[in-house]
């Protein structure tokens, strides 16, 4: 009780035009991004987990040049999907959640086929495209392109609440169609549409909120999208400038106004990480706009604030939100809703366990990235990717997010604390099974503080958050732990299980290459074990921080093995000063130039290589044509991925009902999100 009593705020009702919501949480635009069952499922998820108001898109209004990426479904040009979106509004609804729509056109930020052309307020110079960082070189819209597509928006709207949708939010944000009128680096216009007023900026916006308004009623409710500030940008918007259009648009008439940042040149991930910002070596030194004293959570909220104090409408806040920063900022008065996205994809109950003073349970966003990788991915190979969540398995594959109780009762033992043990071990516990778990080390967490020393606090992922929540949820669950205990087929007979379940993350690989056995070679295994077996001294951000710790690894290093654990220590080590080459006899992870971190970019990657031999002064590789070179090493770190332990599983055969490999994905690169996925579906299938 006293917990709830500190989220005061956050949960008291709140209203934006006549939509009233149960509390001041509101879901922003994101998720799992498709119109069928998935989104579906994970939406109702979101409304049944007590969230205050849902904000869903982005969803076109012309196909295909208004998408993002042209194989999405998120388009609404025609009648015949009204079925399809009154599905989605439905689903949220049997909750009591009101729904809005997002509309928007991607403009000069689409990435469209072949003979397909993007729009913008202004052509642009070849320069300007790279300087924007547009997909392509744009379309000056003419008058008559422009009016018809206020017509385009207003009918989007009506087919929206045809469909049983409670609003519209209009996207005017990043760097879609409807920014490019109201951003100066963008606008170069001189006619009513024109960059010399703030008024002409924003008519094409205001024009469109007029429509909507005429044509679905003063009471409908209609809120907007801005970016409160364009940073690294010559001539981008700046605060006083957000003041000055959130003035006009809401004597337009909107009812809300949602407002983050959005930026160029190592900033076009200010909105989705304020967290990967903050620690990005690139964007130094950090906008003094916004607010870093959280590490880039609640960073936005600056522009949030700046705009409240020039309008009367209710104002939505953003930024790696969390119930805890979102109270202080509802209690300071710098916003009145609290908008969250990414939090809400790794636990949709957020706004119930709020209530229920159960905050400790919020499975937390590690802000690891996998998220974002899905859509990067969909842009890189042109075909539908789901998305998915490190922390919440059932993001994107689940048509219910609810784990039903098992039609029978087992004894279940599972081998390994990692985060694919303790997963299914949580899992199995929910379902009603008795759990018992072994770990032979004497902490839980698996390779979790190896992940947290090499990637850090909140980038990609605080891993120690992650250990400790999960560890929290199998103790309350009930799971029995057994730690510095190592299970053989020997206790089988004693314990009599109904089950095993194996997660114990494999077996190394070692390369079969002449040489390997210099001292100057070292797996990423050994490598784990010797800094796990250190961490019972020192905190991972200690140990991240000793610089002096990591003087055996030498100048020049050659990585063997394009894996995840392979460019993830090419990153750390780049980060201090090393010399970094990865070879593989295939990919390598991290390969697509969107989803590399500007230390990866200074990694020297060599594909479809073969290693010849290891010498004292390196590695020789020969190319798929057959030319020879040696690599200088000082260093050669073997990190190719390990391989199931399949002599343990079939020591336990005949003596165990049922036993299961857990943490593997024979398809897809071993992950921390790869390996709770995978631990996720085989608990809910036991």
């Amino acid at each position: 009780m006293r917990e709830k009593t500190y989220f005061e705020k956050l949960l008291q009702p709140g209203q934006i035009g006549k939509v009233q919501t149960k509390n001041r949480i509101v879901k922003t635009c994101g998720g799992a991004e498709d119109v069928g069952d998935r989104n579906r499922a994970f939406l109702e998820a979101v409304a049944r987990g007590g969230t205050g108001l849902i904000i869903w898109g982005d969803v076109a209004v012309e196909y295909p040049r208004g998408v993002t990426i042209p194989i999405t479904a998120r388009h609404f040009e025609d009648n015949k999907y009204i079925p399809l979106f009154a599905g989605i509004a439905e689903a949220v609804h049997k909750y009591g959640c009101p729904i809005f729509m997002q509309l928007f056109h991607a403009g000069p930020q689409a990435f469209l086929p072949a003979g397909l052309q993007t729009i913008s307020s202004s052509s642009l110079t070849d320069s300007e495209v790279i300087e924007l960082t547009a997909s392509m070189k744009p379309k000056e819209l003419t008058v008559s392109e422009i009016e018809d597509l206020v017509d385009k928006f207003a009918e989007t709207a009506v087919r929206a609440r045809k469909a049983g949708f409670d609003g519209v939010e209009v996207n005017a944000a990043r760097m879609h169609l409807l920014n490019s009128f109201l951003s100066r680096a963008w606008n170069k216009r001189r006619d009513r549409y024109g960059c010399t007023s703030l008024e002409n900026r924003c008519r094409f916006l205001v024009e469109i909120i007029r429509e909507i308004k005429n044509r679905l009623g003063s009471d409908f409710p209609v809120s907007v999208l801005i970016n409160g500030r364009e940073l690294k940008i010559e001539k981008g918007t700046t605060v006083e400038e957000a003041q000055g259009f959130a003035v006009i648009l809401q004597n337009a008439g909107i009812d809300a106004i949602h407002v983050r940042a959005f930026g160029y040149h190592g900033f076009q991930s200010i909105d989705a990480s304020p967290r990967g910002i903050y620690y990005s070596e690139i964007a130094k030194p950090l906008p003094k706009e916004l607010d870093w004293s959280h590490r880039g959570r609640g960073a936005m909220v600056p522009l949030a604030a700046a705009v409240k104090k020039v309008v009367s409408i209710p104002v939505i806040a953003v930024g790696a939100l969390d119930p805890f920063i979102g109270e202080q900022i509802l209690q300071e008065g710098k916003a009145d809703f609290i908008g969250i996205c990414k939090g809400l994809m790794a636990d949709p109950e957020i706004a119930n366990k709020v209530v229920a003073g159960k905050s400790e349970d919020i499975a937390p966003c590690t802000d690891c990235g996998d998220c974002a990788r899905a859509l990067l991915s969909m842009v890189q190979k042109s075909e539908f990717v789901p998305i998915r969540c490190r922390v919440n398995a059932a993001l994107g594959s689940e048509p219910d997010y609810r784990i039903p109780l098992a039609s029978k009762k087992k004894k279940v033992v599972v081998v390994g604390g990692g985060p694919a043990g303790m997963e299914v071990a949580r899992v199995l516990a929910i379902r009603g099974h008795n759990v018992i778990l072994y770990e032979k080390e004497n902490r839980l967490g698996g390779l979790l503080p190896w992940v947290a020393v090499i990637k850090g606090p909140d980038v990609d992922g605080d891993a120690t958050v992650l250990a400790n929540y999960l560890e929290n949820q199998i103790r309350k669950c009930g799971v029995e732990i057994k730690l510095g205990k190592k299970f053989d087929a020997a206790q089988v007979s004693e314990i009599n299980p109904d089950a095993v379940i194996l997660a114990t993350g494999g077996i190394p690989e070692v390369p079969v290459i002449p040489g390997i056995s210099k001292s100057k070679v070292i797996s990423v295994a050994n490598l784990c074990q010797r800094v796990k077996d250190d961490l019972e001294l020192m905190e991972p951000a200690v140990m991240r921080a000793l610089n002096k710790y990591w003087e055996f690894i030498g100048k020049n290093v050659v990585i063997i093995g394009g894996t995840v654990a392979g460019s993830t220590l090419a990153e750390f080590l780049v980060e201090r000063c090393r010399n970094v080459t990865i070879v593989a006899a295939g990919s390598i992870w991290g390969d697509e130039p969107l989803l590399r971190s500007p230390a990866l970019e200074k990694v020297v990657r060599m594909h479809e290589v073969q290693c010849r031999e290891i010498t004292d002064s390196g590695l020789i590789v020969a190319t798929a044509e057959g030319k020879q070179s040696t690599l200088e090493a000082d260093t050669i770190i073997t990190a190719l991925d390990p391989r199931p332990d399949l002599e343990f599983a079939q020591s336990l055969e005949g003596k165990v009902p049922e036993i299961y490999l857990v943490g593997w994905e024979s398809n897809q690169p071993r992950s921390i999100m790869n390996a709770i996925g995978n631990a996720y579906r085989v608990g809910r299938s036991i």
